[in-house]
């Protein structure tokens, strides 16, 4: 593969997203796996505590977890990586659920039109690439800043969104080879 390929370019770009999004869930799934009842209530989690239980908060925290594992460890260490594939699908599933559940509790979801508004683009193959990472920049950006306003849905469609990407990439556009 020579420098000027397509391909490194979407490596990188994956390697990118696959590394925010493992970063993003490694600590969610540590948060809802290690804190205790009371302090995730007071941390805003009283709503997931209340509709579902502890028990099943400890459970997403650990898929949370292990799927940011496997969104890395497969295809960094070579062995079996079609696994980041799955993982980033796993992950896409948690974020649906995420979603419905956040939509079911009345939280907006027009602030994520911005969100998904840049995949729709055509854009020049040649910039395919760099527009990719760039729409996953400003995409982790706009999730950061809107859940950080409380906008939930708005959140978990923008992860959902990069999960999805490295499902489509890591299949289709730069796959890693044991």
């Amino acid at each position: 593969m020579n420098s000027n390929s397509p391909n490194k370019g979407w490596h990188l770009a994956l390697w990118i997203v696959q590394g925010l999004l493992a970063a993003a869930f490694a600590a969610a799934g540590l948060m809802k796996m290690t804190v205790s009842m009371e302090q995730f209530v007071q941390s805003g989690g009283g709503p997931l505590v209340d509709a579902f239980g502890m028990g099943l908060v400890r459970f997403i925290g650990w898929s949370e977890f292990l799927g940011a594992l496997g969104l890395l460890l497969p295809s960094a260490l070579r062995i079996k990586p079609v696994l980041t594939v799955w993982a980033a699908v796993g992950i896409a599933i948690i974020m649906v659920l995420a979603t419905i559940h956040h939509a079911m509790a009345g939280e907006s979801v027009a602030a994520t039109l911005g969100l998904l508004l840049p995949s729709a683009l055509r854009i020049k193959p040649v910039l395919t690439v760099w527009a990719a990472v760039g729409i996953a920049i400003i995409m982790v950006l706009a999730t950061i800043h809107h859940a950080m306003a409380g906008e939930s849905v708005a959140a978990t469609l923008g992860l959902l969104v990069l999960a999805l990407l490295v499902v489509w990439g890591r299949s289709t556009k730069a796959v890693i080879r044991a």
